[in-house]
């Protein structure tokens, strides 16, 4: 279901999953191989990047 309103996000909300989600956080992360490490991190990066969009969007 789509929305026609876009959702507010605060860009604090942004920085704090970028503080988290750091290339070390992966590095770091028990994962059974590297494309899994790598799929993590490139999901991980998608959903920051919408995020961010939608925060500026705000201001």
């Amino acid at each position: 279901m789509m929305h026609d309103e876009l959702p507010y996000v605060p860009l604090d909300v942004v920085a704090y999953l970028e503080a988290i989600y750091t290339p070390d956080f992966f590095l770091e992360a028990d994962s059974e191989n590297n494309d899994e490490r790598m799929g993590y991190m490139k999901g991980a990066t998608e959903v920051i990047d919408v995020l961010r969009s939608l925060a500026e969007r705000n201001d």
